[in-house]
């Protein structure tokens, strides 16, 4: 590598302009990466429940009973609409990846515990099941019949390049 002569205004010059691009690149660098951290540091992975249900989930929401007492009241009425409703919701494909996880047939299961035996847990954490139920009963508030119920949950949640509970 060859030293920087001082003396030599051409060679102060190039060090100079050399010293200003690292300082630049750093500070770029820099605010690139405070940029980064401040979008990662406040990024929720998961959609609040509680302002409504998305179709942002990343994972299967994980199943299990969950006490009626213990939902949310923003929540429940969607459970009570799945029990209110249940031949409605037996016909309708859940689009959320939890047949494949949790064994899950239809939507009412991702509500009502196939056994029987209580409320399942994995709505509670799941966009796509609460976005479903939520147009599920809309529709039949309208008076849409279960035929027209699951053409719309399919029209609105399943992915074309997939095929719905197989």
């Amino acid at each position: 590598m060859r030293s920087i002569d001082r003396a030599d205004p051409f060679s102060r010059l190039a060090a100079q302009v050399l010293a200003f691009s690292g300082a630049t690149v750093l500070v770029l660098a820099g605010v690139v990466g405070l940029g980064m951290r401040d979008t990662v540091a406040h990024a929720d992975p998961t959609p609040s429940v509680v302002d409504g249900p998305t179709a942002a989930m990343v994972d299967v929401a994980p199943g299990g009973v969950v006490e009626p007492s213990d939902v949310p009241e923003a929540l429940a009425v969607w459970y009570r609409g799945a029990e209110s409703h249940p031949d409605v919701f037996a016909e309708v494909p859940c689009f959320c990846g939890c047949e494949a996880m949790l064994g899950h047939r239809h939507l009412l299961d991702c509500f009502v515990r196939a056994d029987g035996d209580g409320w399942e847990a994995h709505a509670l954490g799941c966009g796509v099941c609460l976005g479903e139920a939520e147009q599920v009963l809309a529709l039949v508030a309208d008076g849409a019949v279960t035929g027209e119920v699951v053409d719309a949950v399919i029209d609105r949640w399943s992915d074309p390049y997939l095929d719905p509970q197989e």
